[in-house]
């Protein structure tokens, strides 16, 4: 009996290594995707924009973006950073519990095509992570 709840255990914890092992938070472009936090748009736009340009050089490197589309997004991102801060308090006040990300940025970034285009890339399952 007790052979087999050590076994028992041992499968369990071995289900949860791997489920951890895979989870699209351990793929450096998903981390990288922070800069498409609101909050984190505000508050620490050098960091964001940083990250964003890490993000669409790590999506044009694995083939997902054209380098002329991550160029693009780069320029449209830092001008949405500018105007920004005209909205600050909405950003700030975005509810992660009861807003849903892709609409609100979705009314910011939908006229900028390109950098709407690498954000929608976030708003759908992760086809591409085995390439991060």
């Amino acid at each position: 009996k007790r052979r087999f709840l050590l076994n028992c255990q041992l499968i369990i914890k071995t289900i949860i290594q791997k489920l951890i092992e895979k989870t699209p938070i351990k793929y450096r472009l998903v981390r990288l995707a922070s800069c498409l936090a609101p909050k984190e748009i505000v508050e620490n736009s050098e960091r964001s924009s940083n990250r964003f340009r890490l993000l669409v050089d790590g999506l044009s490197l694995h083939k997902k973006i054209s380098s002329k589309v991550a160029d693009s997004a780069k320029f449209q991102y830092n001008e949405v950073q500018k105007t920004v801060f005209e909205k600050h308090d909405e950003f700030i006040k975005f509810d992660y519990c009861n807003d849903r990300l892709d609409s609100f940025l979705g009314n910011y970034f939908s006229e900028k095509k390109d950098l709407w285009h690498v954000a929608k890339l976030f708003f759908c399952p992760f086809p591409w992570s085995k390439f991060c």
